[in-house]
């Protein structure tokens, strides 16, 4: 729907120009719907996010030891860009929401102040349905890919290996009364033999119990 009056969003101010664009908040003031659940609030200054970031799994592990063991008070763009992995644009980014100071024409933030960010960030909602987010994707293609390796496995056989019988068995299978042993030259080789062993115990289960059960 169509507004008619001029309304804009108190954060980017931005005019909108459809009620499906923002959401109105209790003192009566509207915000952008998109960014609305990305905003942290953080005593009279909020924090604004505009993408999901990649760096987010990375925070624990990496982000935050390499930031503890820096030897300064204060970190500029490039440090952050290095240290989060991000472009120049987002490293600007990053530092918009934080309290800044300039020095020689580069952008300082303190320390401790990014850490107390990282960690306000981490834990919002935004955040923890992000990380949650990428570790399903991340599950699913774990999951992709063993089912593709799988897939590609071809184990070499003989046209009759369905009719094995023990006494057909290959070189290389030994069965003994509590013992197997398998002897081969490769994966593929292993894989082949066991499976006409498979065929066989199917076959000829009987000669197969004599030959590995102990006889009293």
């Amino acid at each position: 729907m169509k507004i008619q009056e001029e309304l804009r969003c108190r954060i980017c101010r931005r005019v909108f120009e459809d009620s499906g664009e923002y959401l109105r908040e209790a003192s009566g003031e509207t915000v952008c719907r998109a960014r609305r659940s990305c905003i942290l609030g953080s005593g009279s200054k909020e924090r604004l996010i505009h993408r999901k970031p990649h760096w987010l799994g990375s925070v624990n592990e990496f982000i935050l030891p390499q930031l503890n063991d820096l030897k300064v008070d204060y970190v500029d763009r490039q440090t952050i860009q290095l240290i989060f992995g991000v472009s120049r644009s987002e490293a600007h980014r990053i530092l918009r929401n934080l309290d800044t100071l300039e020095l020689s024409g580069r952008l300082l933030v303190r320390k401790d102040t990014l850490i107390q960010w990282i960690h306000a960030f981490f834990q919002s909602d935004a955040a923890q349905c992000e990380i949650r987010r990428v570790e399903r994707i991340d599950e699913m293609l774990k999951t992709i890919r063993r089912n593709a390796a799988g897939s590609r496995i071809r184990v070499p056989a003989a046209a009759d290996v369905r009719s094995r019988l023990l006494r057909d068995l290959p070189g290389g299978i030994e069965l003994h009364p509590g013992e197997l042993r398998v002897s081969f030259f490769g994966a593929e080789d292993l894989a082949a033999k066991l499976f006409e062993l498979s065929q066989a115990m199917a076959n000829d289960w009987r000669n197969f119990e004599a030959a590995v059960e102990d006889k009293l």
